[in-house]
């Protein structure tokens, strides 16, 4: 249940359509043209992402050759470097890669090493001939797969938020069913900044699912915050209009401020 301020003719008879957007419609629209581009451009960059993974064992190996050795120690760390070449087509390409010292031992400069192309990022791996692969693909693709989906987990997230709850909120404001509430209960949470709630009961006339001529009362239940002001003001008891979807009558919303 969500608070929102209703025009105080709409809960006379059948609510009327709105006329006016809702409080926090901006922002909302906001974040939706902000959210919608980056989220399928991460879709894209999913479904480039999938496609280099599942043709990685398919992709053609090409030969190449050692053409430099290099061996760096910094901080009582041992890092050695491997310069190749090998030919794309009609090119000669050159590339470094961080191997292991028991590789960079046993692989001398002019030695023959392999290389394998990973479209559509452009990516290669050094394939030794002790069966080695720098980078692994764990290394390769673990930490691209990870901050892809949790970016578009987080930008999905942010889409469906700025799109199907306004949407939602909007449908039971032009078209909800006006019941009267009471208020059973006011919170008020601390933290940074002081909340205050109020929870209201509302009893709904439904249909039994095995007689529909037959009609039970059922009891919702809902919270909603609100401004110091309204939570001073609302008691105990007190009424409060509720707006509820005749379709699922615990989707509702609050009319505050009456």
């Amino acid at each position: 249940m969500t608070a929102y301020k209703i025009e105080p003719e709409l809960l006379r008879g059948t609510p009327r359509i709105l006329k006016r957007r809702g409080s926090g419609a901006f922002m909302n629209g906001c974040l939706f043209v902000f959210c919608a581009p980056l989220t399928a451009i991460g879709l894209v960059v999913f479904l480039c992402l999938l496609y280099s993974t599942v043709s990685l064992p398919f992709q053609p190996i090409l030969p190449a050759q050692v053409t430099s050795r290099k061996r760096l120690k910094s901080a009582g760390d041992l890092t050695c470097y491997m310069t190749y070449k090998y030919r794309y087509n009609t090119v000669w390409l050159h590339n470094r890669q961080i191997v292991s010292l028991q590789d960079y031992q046993t692989t001398k400069v002019g030695g023959s090493v392999h290389v394998k192309r990973l479209p559509p990022f452009r990516d290669e791996q050094l394939l030794m001939p002790n069966g080695n692969a720098y980078p692994s693909f764990s290394a390769l693709y673990g930490p691209r797969w990870y901050i892809t989906v949790m970016l578009n987990i987080c930008f999905a997230t942010f889409l469906w938020a700025s799109w199907i709850p306004p949407r939602r909120r909007k449908a039971l404001v032009e078209h909800g069913v006006p019941i009267e509430g009471s208020i059973y209960a006011k919170t008020e949470g601390g933290g940074r900044s002081t909340s205050y709630k109020i929870h209201c009961q509302y009893v709904v006339q439904q249909a039994r699912k095995m007689d529909a001529t037959i009609q039970k009362e059922e009891p919702h239940f809902g919270t909603m915050e609100v401004s110091n002001a309204e939570y001073k003001a609302a008691i105990k008891g007190g009424a409060v209009t509720v707006l509820y979807d005749a379709q699922n009558p615990k989707s509702s919303l609050m009319g505050i401020g009456f």
